[in-house]
């Protein structure tokens, strides 16, 4: 018999599953909306661009850089095309992935919150840093979608020396 526990768990790998794969969907460059892992997450999906100030003002240095650019057309996913957009600016755009854990889980209330720990290459060209991102999700129409995702770049403390 099924316990609460198992199918937390399994929701838990299932979400931790879907955020792996939008990562990479972006390393790879998969920008079809209709697939997954973008299926997984709602059109009108929010990527909160008042926590990631530092990587929207490299693009926007980026972007005036005198490259000609073949104007994107607008997919209508929201997250995708802000995706894209970070390639089209940044074509060494990367993330590798460190960590993924589900914080928060509450079936009941139709709400969960996976965090990834990661580190993000080539905004601006040649530079590695770390970054924090939370995905939320929420259970929509009986599917669970990734709502909005938060990131922060991260504080590399690996250089710096203990008091």
């Amino acid at each position: 018999m099924e316990t609460v526990r198992d199918r937390n768990a399994r929701l838990a790998e299932h979400l931790e599953g879907i955020s792996r794969r939008g990562i990479e969907a972006v390393n790879n460059r998969q920008w079809n909306h209709l697939a997954d892992p973008w299926i997984h997450y709602s059109r009108g999906h929010i990527y909160d661009p008042q926590w990631r100030n530092d990587l929207r003002a490299t693009m926007q240095g980026q972007e005036h850089d005198g490259s000609e650019r073949e104007p994107l057309q607008p997919t209508g996913h929201n997250f995708v095309d802000f995706e894209r957009s970070i390639v089209q600016i940044s074509p060494e755009f990367h993330v590798h992935i460190l960590n993924v854990d589900t914080t928060v889980l509450d079936e009941e209330a139709e709400h969960a919150t996976v965090m990834v720990e990661a580190e993000e290459t080539g905004v601006p060209p040649g530079v590695t840093r770390p970054c924090m991102a939370a995905l939320n999700f929420r259970k929509l129409d009986g599917k669970w979608l990734c709502t909005m995702l938060r990131s922060v770049a991260g504080v590399d403390l690996s250089s710096s020396s203990g008091g």
